[in-house]
């Protein structure tokens, strides 16, 4: 595991861009209804918004989503990361000016600390930035 140091600061902290871009993310999504970190998608479960990280040129948007622990496949929500990435994550990154152009939607059964080692089922999809849409990236 990298040093602490050298692993990603939350939105708070980054030093490389403007932070109020960052503080700009964070408030697209407080200026909607007390119920705006609960996001429905397409399938109709509802994906719990628990962190945003921007480093460098990469914003993370990090999801909750208890069921995937159950059984929940990626083929399952695979429509509801790409739905994430392209109504939730891209227009916020645009409101608050950010110039990222990769993200990563992740979606795990519970909140489990950026780069830590853990158990907890996750799963992984990054994207490219093109234009004002979200393309997929292979790992």
């Amino acid at each position: 595991m990298p040093p602490r140091s050298a692993r990603p600061k939350g939105i708070f902290g980054q030093k490389k861009d403007n932070p109020i871009r960052y503080l700009a993310i964070i408030a697209s999504f407080l200026a909607l209804p007390v119920t705006a970190q609960q996001i429905a998608v397409p399938s109709g479960r509802v994906l719990s918004l628990f962190e945003v990280i921007i480093e460098d040129d990469m914003g993370r948007f990090r999801f909750v989503l208890p069921e995937i622990a159950d059984g929940v496949d990626f083929e399952d929500i695979v429509d509801d990361i790409d739905y994430v990435c392209s109504q939730v994550a891209l227009p916020a990154l645009t409101q608050a000016g950010s110039d990222v152009s990769q993200l990563v939607i992740s979606v795990s059964a519970a909140e489990v600390a950026f780069g830590e080692p853990t158990e907890i089922v996750q799963y992984f999809q990054p994207f490219r930035r093109v234009a004002d849409a979200c393309v997929w990236k292979e790992f």
